[in-house]
């Protein structure tokens, strides 16, 4: 884990190589990151005392049996203001769960994409939810989810 003053960002990925480069990349950026390499490990730590709310969870959801989807369900459930970006090989966003996530990056990622998606949790945070965000549009490797609508409430603020 990574200490400093611009927040935490927690990513899960079973890809080790995925997770080394996204946590190298915030932390250049000045975000601490703690990584999880299971959907199981990091529903275990949500469901513990020492969980304290991130700006966001980087989640990749391509797992057998949707097990991604589920971990936000789960996490979800004890902690309904965390935000989630979701990471995805799919070419495009159908879920029945897609209003779960708050962005959809395309996998393999680009790093100007990490970045935008980063900036966004921050003003979603300090800001509250806004469509002036622009969390559903489209951008260099976002994923355009199919009527999709923020998850989180517009009048959410930092305290």
């Amino acid at each position: 884990m990574h200490y400093s003053e611009k927040g935490m960002i927690h990513l899960v990925d079973g890809n080790l190589y995925a997770l080394k480069f996204i946590s190298d990349l915030l932390i250049g950026q000045g975000y601490n990151t703690l990584t999880f390499s299971d959907s199981l490990s990091y529903s275990d730590f949500a469901h513990s005392r020492e969980f304290k709310l991130p700006r966001g969870t980087f989640v990749d959801v391509d797992t057998p049996a949707l097990r991604g989807y589920r971990l936000i369900c789960d996490v979800q459930a004890i902690h309904p203001d965390l935000r989630f970006v979701v990471m995805s090989n799919e070419q495009s966003v159908c879920n029945s769960l897609k209003d779960l996530g708050c962005m959809y990056l395309k996998k393999p990622l680009n790093p100007s994409s990490v970045e935008v998606a980063v900036k966004k949790l921050t003003a979603c945070h300090c800001n509250g939810a806004s469509e002036q965000i622009g969390c559903g549009v489209t951008e260099v490797g976002f994923h355009k989810a199919v009527d999709w609508a923020c998850p989180k409430s517009l009048s959410e603020s930092c305290s």
